[in-house]
């Protein structure tokens, strides 16, 4: 095929940009994915960024220019150590008016391309987020994805912290109007750094469910060692991105309400707890990343937000913020040691415990959140529906509330349409057991509400704290549940099925008509 003339270049709609670095295992998959697109070839670019190579990518990466009408190869003679350099060698020799990142080991879905385009153009959006498939045991991010096609997505509603992977479609008009670029001194998080940038300025995010985009594929060769990094490095990107968040002229309780997210998503997905508490690091790295986390922690969480950090985390930060790396050590390898006799206070964030030690070397005193310590106890002891009556009894508490009366809400939540229906225990509160016997007539209040799959959780509540449940699979027995034929408030008779999920054996009801 001969490529297209500069005049014909110029009306590209996509740049599709690869960094290679020895991939000639791997990359005639990406390239067959793009070879084989339903968007007209002429509409798209493909530019491979070979980062020194010392395989023969080079030469599988020719075979494909028969096959790809617009592939342009980039070669570089020094490794640049990482995808950032080439995919910003990609973004200034593209042409397209958008742009999307692939790398060399995954490939997209035939519909990719045309999808993004046309969805991108409708809703006007200047980032778009198709579903992923993870490949050979590849997690990918899946909650984003649940609630189908959402053209005018939020990113805190939309969960999107938790998918910032640049393995989107971005409009160029935004990284140019941004000078958006991969920060080539960002040792840890760099394609968070874009894509967080890229979110908070975007006109409009699209996220698509309605089809599989990108395939991530797992490689078996990978390596999943802890690589280190120098202290002073680990939070480059994280700061900027706090920094941003900062000049972005959006709403200042949005913009906390952003930043408590990202910064819960650090929290669990970093590698931070991983250096502080692992064997594999020196006593010296492990207190560099203490100190730069105290400074991170104190320069960008306030006291009054520390509530909104998850209880799980929440320790570390304060003892980041407040104590040393031995205290924060001594009460992290003896925390599983608090029982319910500890508990000071139950409120609605959480339950407290005031945790004290004083020796040679350690000082503390300080009132911790312990939520993420206390275990679920659960024992399903009955599950019936006999003429229209649902009765569900059981146990249900937790290690660190055991000595607390608790009041029990049970919870039918329709799958798709979020409809819920909440019925009260009805024996009086006691310490940990529940007891629901319910009409199921009241549920069936009409077609429109009533059809479809319902889903059974419990919410418990001692004080003024609560824990909500997914029910179901906590029994020691199999108990015999037969489709009734129930009439409806509205007169309709309606087919109520019991059944246990798969794979995870929980209680649902599938309603339909007679």
């Amino acid at each position: 095929m001969n490529r297209l003339n500069i005049e014909e270049v110029l009306l590209l709609k996509i740049s599709v940009i690869i960094p290679v670095y020895n991939a000639e295992k791997h990359i005639s998959v990406a390239l067959d994915s793009l070879a084989c697109q339903t968007m007209k070839q002429s509409d798209f670019e493909v530019i491979c960024i070979d980062d020194a190579s010392s395989d023969n990518s080079l030469n599988v990466i020719e075979s494909f220019k028969n096959k790809i009408l617009n592939l342009r190869i980039i070669k570089r003679d020094v490794g640049s150590g990482g995808p950032m350099t080439p995919r910003n060698q990609g973004i200034e020799a593209s042409e397209g008016d958008y742009i999307a990142f692939l790398d060399n080991d995954d490939f997209y879905g035939e519909e990719t391309l045309e999808r993004f385009y046309e969805n991108a153009v409708k809703a006007d959006a200047d980032v778009v987020i198709g579903k992923y498939v993870g490949v050979n045991g590849r997690n990918v991010p899946q909650s984003q994805f649940t609630k189908g096609v959402n053209l005018s997505a939020d990113i805190l509603s939309t969960n999107l912290v938790y998918t910032l992977a640049p393995h989107k479609l971005f409009s160029k008009r935004l990284i140019n109007q941004l000078n958006l670029r991969f920060d080539p001194k960002a040792v840890v998080g760099e394609d968070q750094l874009f894509v967080m940038t890229a979110y908070i300025y975007a006109k409009n995010i699209a996220v698509l469910s309605d089809y599989e985009y990108y395939y991530v594929v797992k490689r078996g060769e990978e390596n999943l060692s802890l690589k280190q990094f120098p202290a002073n490095e680990f939070y480059h990107s994280f700061t900027l991105i706090m920094e941003e968040l900062k000049k972005n002229a959006i709403d200042v309780l949005y913009q906390k309400k952003l930043k408590i997210a990202f910064l819960n998503r650090f929290l669990k997905a970093s590698r931070l707890r991983s250096i502080l508490f692992s064997k594999r690091f020196s006593r010296e790295t492990k207190i560099d990343y203490f100190n730069a986390s105290k400074t991170f922690f104190n320069n960008y969480i306030s006291q009054e937000e520390l509530s909104s950090i998850n209880p799980e985390f929440q320790y570390i930060v304060v003892f980041c913020q407040k104590y040393t790396f031995d205290d924060l050590t001594h009460f992290h390898n003896n925390m599983n040691k608090i029982t319910s006799k500890d508990v000071m206070a139950v409120n609605k964030d959480g339950i407290y415990s005031q945790q004290k030690y004083f020796d040679k070397q350690h000082s503390y005193d300080e009132s911790l959140n312990v939520s993420f310590l206390s275990k679920d106890i659960i024992n399903i002891t009955n599950i019936s529906l006999d003429k229209g009556q649902f009765v569900f009894e059981g146990l249900f508490t937790q290690t660190l509330l055991i000595n607390h009366i608790t009041q029990y809400t049970l919870i039918m939540r329709h799958r798709e349409k979020k409809f819920e229906k909440r019925y009260n225990d009805y024996i009086v509160p006691n310490e940990n057991q529940f007891s629901f016997k319910i009409d199921f007539k009241s549920l069936l209040l009409s077609k429109e509400i009533a059809l479809g799959i319902w889903d059974v959780f419990i919410k418990a509540s001692a004080d003024d704290y609560s824990f909500e449940r997914r029910i179901g699979n906590q029994r020691n027995f199999q108990p015999t549940l037969i489709k009734s034929k129930i009439e409806g408030l509205d007169g309709n008779v309606y087919s109520v099925e019991p059944y246990f999920t798969k794979p995870y054996d929980n209680l649902s009801f599938n309603i339909k008509v007679g």
